[in-house]
């Protein structure tokens, strides 16, 4: 669907203008987050398959915080630099796959045109609370609940498709990571 294509373009394009022209510290909860993933980022950087690499990675996040979004993020500083903005790219990714989601679960359940108003509300929600400059792990929790919702429904539909429940078991491991 186009008018779909268009909400994510635009979400993509308002996102690097509004971050290109703000200028800010981070919060508290924000630079901690971004704290983890530069050290994950600097984690990597000293890539090993040994025990004390492994017990490194696990250790940069001391609480419940997984740091599945953190080594995703990582890819992105190594890819495009170790900047803020860099950090924010992951935002992004996970914003696409929570759009993709809504939109193919209001679809399934047979109303497109409320997928489409729910992507819409979802893309301009965090301009609204302002929380799109912000580099946060709530995003990729959402993005993940979502997708492991929208498996579940096609696993529930399908009538228990094998390659749908390892699917589903993966995509719940991500939220808890």
């Amino acid at each position: 669907n186009y008018i779909l294509f268009l909400i994510i373009i635009f979400s993509l394009i308002i996102d690097k203008i509004y971050i290109s022209n703000t200028s800010y510290l981070p919060a508290w909860d924000q630079g901690y987050h971004l704290t983890n993933l530069f050290k994950t980022y600097n984690t990597f950087e000293e890539f090993g398959f040994n025990e004390a690499w492994w017990k490194e990675l696990w250790s940069i996040t001391e609480t419940y915080r997984g740091p599945l979004t953190y080594i995703f993020s990582s890819f992105f500083l190594k890819i495009f630099g170790k900047s803020y903005e860099s950090s924010l790219l992951s935002n992004n990714i996970f914003s696409i796959i929570t759009i993709l989601c809504i939109y193919n679960l209001a679809k399934e359940l047979g109303n497109k045109e409320a997928g489409l108003w729910g992507t819409l509300i979802f893309a301009l929600n965090p301009y609204i609370f302002d929380q799109k400059i912000d580099y946060l792990i709530e995003l990729s929790q959402v993005c993940f609940i979502t997708l492991n919702f929208y498996i579940l429904y096609k696993f529930i539909v399908s009538k228990g498709s094998f390659f749908l429940s390892l699917i589903l078991g993966i995509t719940l491991g991500f939220i808890f990571l």
